[in-house]
């Protein structure tokens, strides 16, 4: 066998790591406004005889981070080459055309620059973060063989890393490995890094997606270099009522509501899915969160609040949705015939909430022809309710209506939960109703010789609950109920209940700290 056969049998991995530094360097690049941004975006490319190229790119965060990301290609065509870094430019003027400040991308995002600033660059940013106790990207063991190696050779340049000598969190900018803050507090204490709030850069799409990067960013935690199936995060879970834990959690807390409230309204629009804007308001969420179980809640009050709600859902459910009990009430027994009952179960089962006036029509027609029945009646209501929900002129007529059939049947339980979840939406009523809501807590109280619960009976007793916890500011008490209904009841979870359970939680955080002006 040949010489030159031995060449093509080496993987393009295997050829990287044992003779990509035997090929001559060609033009490297790096983002224009480096300096400015604290972020490279940096390729180096190997020039093979046949004229194809072998590059790697390295996403460096001058600042904190390091080495953030890492990519390369084998033996490419030098068409390809730069059709991907064109593609790089022209992504950059298409999403930032017009921006003015240090990260305003100008014509060439990406422009030539000399191999031994590139050098300085990466591994100076390599060592900055090592400092850190931070890990380079995973890949960066592998396409660190397409530089030079790290020795007297390079030319040494004074680059800037951190700001002022700190590392500085770019708040908007990167996305940071969890517990960041307390990390850095950890290392090098309160005071000794910046938060640099970043909010109106956005890159968009990453500018090396779609190129060779099957693996996730990160299989390795950044703080220890540990896979992440051993581990999350730290060595060990932060324990957040640790004062300094705790502490720095409120700081990194106030941080991300500084910047929230400094975004420009347009990019917080729903509608307009701002990446940075959603992952800032993730991050912030979830800080509450903790802040709401250690700062506010004592140790033991989860579990509390797991005991105390799964212990209410210790009874039977059939499988019907209607029974007897809704839609006869006290006259089950006054011998309406089985078409009736048909009749009137066929109408709530097919009741059409999109349209609450027609479907409030047909109610209206059955109550005349069938006269007053408390199911009707039941099911009157809930149109009313949704009704008035879009008009305010509504909540009259529900009030009217719902005192006229409490008269009527004075022990049909459907009305007494609708009427204590009135009472406790109006502050002047609220201890009224949360008096009212006891006596109808657990279900059986309410049903007192039913064995087994239709699933109205349940969403009713469900709606209570969520009612009650809420003016009570139990907001655990709502999070311990999702979590049996996830598992047991998933359908019966209102599709907002989480979403607002955690915009409570916030503002209950931000009450807290105002009083105790931490």
């Amino acid at each position: 066998m040949k010489k030159g056969k031995i060449k093509q049998m080496l993987s393009p991995e295997k050829y990287i790591q044992t003779r990509a530094r035997s090929l001559p360097l060609g033009p490297c690049y790096i983002n224009y406004n480096w300096k400015e941004s604290g972020m490279a975006m940096i390729l180096v490319t190997r020039k093979h005889t046949n004229g194809n190229i072998t590059w790697a790119g390295y996403q460096v965060d001058l600042y904190c981070l390091g080495v953030k990301d890492t990519l390369w290609q084998f033996n490419q065509h030098p068409i390809d080459f730069h059709e991907f870094l064109t593609g790089l430019n022209e992504q950059a003027e298409r999403e930032q055309p017009d921006k003015e400040g240090p990260f305003r991308m100008k014509e060439s995002f990406m422009k030539e620059e000399s191999y031994p600033l590139l050098h300085n660059i990466v591994y100076g940013a390599v060592e900055f973060a090592d400092d850190l106790e931070l890990k380079p990207h995973k890949d960066f063991d592998f396409t660190e063989y397409i530089l030079e190696p790290d020795d007297d050779r390079i030319e040494l340049i004074d680059v800037e890393f951190g700001q002022q000598g700190k590392p500085s969190v770019l708040l908007g900018e990167l996305t940071y490995p969890p517990g960041i803050i307390p990390h850095l507090e950890r290392v090098v204490g309160v005071g000794n890094f910046y938060f640099t709030r970043l909010v109106e850069y956005e890159y968009g799409q990453d500018p090396f997606e779609g190129e060779e990067d099957d693996e996730d960013d990160y299989t390795d935690d950044p703080f220890t270099g540990e896979e992440e199936e051993e581990q999350e995060g730290f060595a060990d879970d932060p324990d957040y009522r640790d004062p300094e834990v705790l502490r720095s959690t409120i700081a990194e807390f106030r941080m991300h509501e500084e910047t929230i409230q400094g975004m420009d309204p347009e990019k917080m629009d729903p509608e307009k899915e701002n990446p940075v804007f959603q992952e800032l308001l993730l991050r912030y969420l979830t800080l509450a969160d903790i802040l709401y179980y250690n700062l506010i809640l004592s140790a033991d009050a989860w579990d509390e609040a797991e005991e105390t709600v799964w212990d209410l859902f210790n009874f039977d459910m059939s499988e019907e949705l209607l029974s007897d009990a809704i839609l006869f009430g006290e006259k089950e027994g006054h011998g309406l015939k089985k078409t009736i009952r048909n009749e009137i179960r066929e109408m709530i089962r097919k009741t059409d909430f999109d349209n609450p006036a027609g479907t409030l029509s047909k109610v209206e027609s059955m109550e005349k022809k069938h006269g007053d029945i408390p199911g009707i009646g039941f099911l009157k209501l809930q149109v009313l309710g949704i009704m008035q929900m879009e008009d305010e002129k509504m909540n009259e007529r529900f009030a009217g209506e719902l005192d006229r059939l409490r008269k009527k049947f004075p022990a049909y339980p459907p009305l007494r939960f609708m009427h204590a979840e009135q009472l406790m939406k109006q502050e002047s009523t609220l201890d009224e109703g949360l008096a009212l809501a006891d006596t109808l807590i657990p279900i059986d109280q309410a049903w007192p010789e039913t064995n087994s619960f239709c699933e109205t009976q349940v969403q009713l007793f469900i709606s209570l609950l969520i009612t009650k916890y809420i003016h009570e500011g139990k907001l655990h008490y709502l999070d311990s109920l999702i979590d049996y209904l996830e598992d047991d009841l998933p359908n019966l979870i209102p599709e907002d209940l989480p979403g607002s359970i955690e915009f409570l939680k916030l503002a209950a955080v931000q009450e807290a700290l105002r009083e105790e002006n931490r």
